[in-house]
């Protein structure tokens, strides 16, 4: 089992350089949290909103994407306070760090295609996995 962040799954959910990797991963087996589900939501509107995908391939994919979601999710709520603290710690976004919290409650390495979040989580103790 691995936690993996929002940025691997836009790269797969868009077929970006890496999926074929974090395919792999999401067989395997990945938990994440609700803000995922939001946060590749908003990466193929950005598409849309900038030309790259027509808005029915745009509601084609997000429908195929929260129909097959690949992840399983974990409540957030119980990991603010240790993302806050990563946050300050290390200079990254709260966002990006309750994925951080989620590995390090979990035990399980992250899985992330982010290289600042990535460098953020080897340092706070988390074993990272970058793609």
């Amino acid at each position: 089992m691995k936690v993996i962040d929002a940025s691997s799954l836009a790269k797969y959910v868009h077929r970006e350089e890496g999926w074929e990797e974090v395919r792999q991963y999401l067989l395997e087996g990945c938990i994440s949290i609700e803000l995922a589900v939001k946060e590749v939501a908003n990466s193929i509107w950005k598409r849309v909103r900038r030309g790259g995908l027509t808005r029915e391939q745009g509601m084609r994919l997000y429908r195929a994407f929260r129909e097959n979601l690949m992840v399983r999710l974990h409540p957030q709520e119980e990991l603010y306070d240790m993302a806050f603290e990563i946050a300050l710690d290390s200079g990254i976004t709260i966002y990006d760090a309750l994925y951080i919290a989620l590995s390090r409650k979990t035990g399980y390495a992250l899985v992330t295609s982010d290289k600042t979040q990535a460098e953020a989580a080897k340092k706070s103790g988390v074993e990272t996995i970058l793609i």
